[in-house]
């Protein structure tokens, strides 16, 4: 009886081995092909989402284990930065990781909403390679990440590793998904669209490689000119492909918005405006707030982001044969704004 036992114990056992094996080698060969798709026109998205959904609706323990053994990164990411819920080297983590969503009805119903909606990622592939690709030959020290796709339960929309980058497909469903409307504001939702994921992309991958030095004592002329440094690099990566309509405002022809970024250029230029380092204060001039406003900001609301882009496209146009590394070499902010042709007022 015990014999018979111990083999059927082992039978098991053996069976469970084989079944990993064929999960493994069938992740192995979906990244080869992905990795032979990236040498054509589109690069390698490893759909983490896909393992989640398996193991969230489904149960697969099978999925849980290539996740942990194929994409360690990845899932620790997930678990303790995005999702918060413990250590991966937890005993109960894979039961705290299925209850998270299985015990909330509107993420358990994301779950199965991001697979239809992003079920085929084949044009984001090509788009992607287009963008990186373009990066790389401006900046040939940005090489371009790994990409993969998961599910944040809304948390967090883009997140950047050393090389990794992960896109979270769920605060991607579109402007029109209904669930959005009880968590986020307007101004929000308006970005959570698929169009939007390679302009992100590239973002918080210029961002995370190309650092403001003096981050703890940057005033707000040096957080406007950097983040006008990122933003003019998408745009021009991207050739205005799918910037949205506040970022490029100010790069119009247009006579209406030409006086408008007159009459606000005024306002904004000033040195106790420009030199200000109180963080609640730049926040609100460069993004706005939807909190009690600073009563120092002169009424100027999330304007910071547009005039920086404005700033850095004049500068780049008077020094035409500079490249993008040696733009954001140049951190004398009061040099770049004043040979972009403005001047700080003293009042």
């Amino acid at each position: 009886m015990h014999k018979l036992l111990y083999i059927a114990r082992t039978l098991k056992q053996f069976i469970l081995i084989i079944v990993l094996l064929c999960a493994v080698s069938c992740s192995k060969f979906q990244r080869a092909s992905l990795d032979k798709a990236s040498q054509n026109k589109a690069v390698s998205i490893t759909r983490l989402d896909e393992m989640q959904k398996d193991f969230i609706v489904n149960g697969s323990s099978v999925a849980m284990q290539e996740m942990a053994i194929n994409y360690p990164e990845e899932t620790k990411i997930l678990i303790e930065s995005v999702l918060r819920i413990g250590s991966v080297n937890e005993i109960d983590i894979e039961n705290k990781f299925r209850k998270y969503f299985t015990d909330s009805p509107e993420r358990f119903q994301l779950v199965k909403d991001v697979s239809v909606k992003h079920h085929n990622l084949g044009q984001l592939a090509k788009d992607l390679k287009k963008a990186f690709t373009k990066l790389q030959k401006e900046m040939p020290s940005l090489h371009a990440p790994r990409f993969y796709t998961q599910i944040s339960g809304f948390n967090q929309s883009i997140v950047v590793g050393d090389s990794i980058l992960g896109i979270s497909l769920d605060k991607y469903m579109g402007n029109d998904y209904a669930p959005y409307k009880d968590i986020f504001y307007k101004k929000q939702i308006e970005q959570m669209k698929p169009s939007r994921i390679v302009e992100d992309c590239l973002y918080y991958w210029i961002e995370s490689k190309m650092t403001i030095s003096n981050y703890k004592e940057a005033n707000l002329l040096d957080f406007m000119l950097y983040i006008g440094k990122v933003n003019w690099v998408v745009y021009n990566i991207l050739e205005d492909e799918s910037l949205e309509e506040s970022k490029d405002y100010y790069l119009k022809s247009d006579d209406d918005i030409q006086e408008e970024w007159k009459n606000m250029s005024e306002r904004l230029l000033r040195k106790e405006i420009l030199s200000s380092t109180d963080k609640n204060m730049i926040r609100e001039i460069m993004f706005g707030t939807h909190e009690k406003r600073h009563p120092d900001t002169m009424g100027l609301q999330a304007v910071g982001v547009p005039a920086g882009i404005k700033i850095i496209q004049d500068y780049m146009l008077r020094h035409k044969d500079l490249t993008y590394q040696q733009m954001f070499a140049n951190e004398r902010s009061e040099e770049i704004l004043r040979e972009a042709g403005y001047s700080i007022s003293q009042n």
